[in-house]
C-alpha cells in the first residue's frame, strides 16, 4: 500500500523518468490504476510471483484464439528427465534469493500428459513450500486413475479448472475432490460467470513499439513462463512458434527475448530481465486487443490470432 501511495503521489515524476517524453501519451495519467499496472511492469518485482510450465504443446478442447496456439500445435509431451533438470536449477536461483510463491503446470492441456502425478512429485520435491496447480479444463478429470489423486493430496497440489460452456459432471468432480481431500479452484470467475473468448492479436511485420507494447500488456512480467531451460516474462513468445509454423508466417524469436537459467547468475538477474521488453514485444498488437465473445472452439484460421 505504501509502495501504491508513493507511485501515485509522484506519478508524473516517475513517468518522466522511466518512460521518457515520448512514452508518457501510451498511458493515461487519468488512470490510477492503469498508471499503476504500467509502472509495476517495468519495476523489477522482489521474488517470483507465479512460474508456468507447459507439459504438454497440444489439447483436446482447442478454444477460438487461444494465446499458446494449442490449436495449432503438433502432439508433443515434456521429458521428465529434462523438467527434473530445469526445477532443480531453478530452485537453486530461488534459494540465492527471491522465492516463487506459485508454479502452475499447463499446456495445452496437462492432463494429456501420461506421467502427470511424476511431475507434481518433483514439482514438489524442489519446492516444498510453493503452492503448486495443475491448470486443466476438467474434461479428463474423471478418467484419472487413483494415483493421480493420491499424488495430488500427497503432495498438497490445487486442481485449478477453467469452467468452459462444455458438458461436464462437475458434481462428480467436485464429490472426487472432496472423497480424496484435493483441493479444487475455479480461474477467474468462471464458476459463475459463463466463459467468453478474447481476440490477442499479432502484427506479422513485427512494426509495434516494443515499449509501448510492454506497459500496456497484461503478460508482461506477470505471466512467467519456464520453457526448455529459459525464464519468459510472458507465455506468448515460446509458442509463437506454432502460429508461424501453422500459416508460413516468420515471427522471429531470438536468443535475448529469453533468460537461460543455466546462465543466469542470480535471481536478481532474472528479475531485471522479466521487467525490461524484449525485441519480440513488436509482433503483438496489444492496443488492438479485444475481449467478451462468446466462447467456441478454434476453426484454425488465421483471423483468430491477426487483424484483417
Amino acid at each position: 500500500m505504501a509502495l501504491r501511495n508513493f507511485l501515485l503521489k509522484c506519478r508524473s515524476k516517475i513517468v518522466q523518468i522511466l518512460l521518457g517524453n515520448e512514452l508518457q501519451k501510451s498511458i493515461n495519467l487519468q488512470s490510477d490504476g492503469k498508471l499503476l499496472n504500467s509502472l509495476i511492469r517495468i519495476i523489477p518485482r522482489p521474488s517470483l510471483r507465479v512460474v508456468v510450465i507447459s507439459l504438454v504443446e497440444h489439447c483436446n478442447l482447442n478454444c477460438w484464439g487461444c494465446d499458446h496456439y494449442a490449436p495449432l500445435a503438433e502432439e508433443s509431451f515434456l521429458s521428465i528427465d529434462e523438467f527434473e533438470r530445469d526445477l532443480n536449477r531453478l530452485a537453486e536461483l530461488a534459494n540465492k534469493g527471491g522465492g516463487i510463491s506459485r508454479i502452475e503446470l499447463l499446456g495445452g492441456e496437462p492432463l494429456l500428459h501420461p506421467d502427470i502425478h511424476k511431475f507434481t512429485e518433483i514439482t514438489r520435491k524442489y519446492f516444498p513450500q510453493t503452492r503448486i496447480e495443475i491448470f486443466t479444463n476438467g474434461i479428463l478429470l474423471v478418467k484419472q486413475p487413483d494415483v493421480f489423486w493420491e499424488n495430488c493430496r500427497n503432495n498438497r497440489i490445487v486442481i485449478k479448472v477453467t469452467k468452459y460452456p462444455i458438458k461436464i459432471n462437475w458434481d462428480i468432480i467436485r464429490s472426487k475432490t472432496q472423497a480424496m481431500n484435493v483441493k479444487l479452484v475455479f480461474s477467474g470467475d468462471t464458476e459463475t460467470v459463463t466463459k467468453t473468448s478474447y481476440h490477442i492479436p499479432f502484427d506479422t511485420n513485427g512494426s509495434q513499439n516494443s515499449r509501448i507494447n510492454f506497459l500496456n500488456c497484461y503478460h508482461a512480467n506477470d505471466c512467467i513462463e519456464l520453457y526448455h531451460g529459459h525464464l519468459y516474462t510472458c507465455t506468448i513468445i515460446p509458442h509463437a512458434k506454432h502460429f508461424s509454423k501453422a500459416f508460413g508466417k516468420k515471427l522471429h524469436e531470438c536468443e535475448t527475448d529469453s533468460i537461460n537459467i543455466y546462465d543466469a547468475h542470480d535471481m536478481r538477474e532474472i528479475l531485471e530481465f522479466l521487467a525490461r521488453p524484449v525485441l519480440f514485444c513488436r509482433y503483438c498488437n496489444v492496443l488492438a486487443r479485444s475481449h467478451g465473445y462468446p466462447w467456441k472452439q478454434s476453426k484454425r484460421e488465421i483471423e483468430e490470432w491477426i487483424i484483417i
